[in-house]
């Protein structure tokens, strides 16, 4: 009785592979966007806007019947003492955003993650652009988590028409999760 139970269990092992090399953080979802352009002006813009607003208060305070003067010498005072802003960046200069969804399947805490963005073509199955990541990302046993990044780097310039006749996409996007490093200090790299 206890051979046969042997017997089994280890045929039953043996029938199913254990998945070898696997990461234990799963990206479970993705997306990509193209950022609209912002128009940000720059510091000396700025500030010509911000003296034409004082110069319109002034010049309704000079018609005034009789001015007040204690006003006229505020926004005088305000005008003199303005700091020039600087020259703003964009929020973003990047092109593009991506977001990725993470699921932390182990039972230790994610503190660094490599990954990759992969766009293939669905009909070829050629590789048309992959986008590697890397950051310092805190994911909890058991959780998820969603982070964001930002490139110059888009997703295919150019569509396969046919493949997106046929498969009714033009390509296929995959995420692959290339390094894992824990908070205990152990590692997990993809071979």
């Amino acid at each position: 009785m206890v051979l046969t139970i042997l017997l089994l269990i280890a045929f039953v092992s043996g029938a199913m592979p254990v998945a070898q090399n696997q990461p234990e953080v799963e990206a479970i979802k993705f997306t990509w966007r193209k950022l609209p352009e912002t128009v940000i002006p720059s510091g000396s813009r700025t500030q010509q806007m911000r003296d034409a607003q004082l110069d319109a208060r002034l010049k309704e305070e000079y018609k005034k019947v009789p001015p007040d003067i204690a006003v006229i010498e505020e926004l005088e005072r305000l005008k003199k003492n303005q700091v020039p802003p600087l020259d703003a960046p964009k929020a973003s200069d990047k092109a593009y955003e991506y977001k990725f969804q993470f699921k932390n399947r182990s039972s230790k805490r994610v503190i660094s993650l490599s990954w990759t963005y992969l766009f293939i073509d669905a009909l070829t199955e050629q590789e048309l652009v992959r986008l590697s990541f890397e950051g310092k990302v805190k994911i909890g046993p058991g959780k998820e988590k969603t982070f964001t990044a930002y490139r110059d780097s888009s997703p295919p310039m150019v569509v396969n028409a046919e493949a997106h006749e046929k498969e009714g996409k033009a390509w296929i996007e995959k995420v692959i999760v290339e390094k894992i490093e824990y908070s205990d200090g152990s590692k997990w790299e993809r071979n």
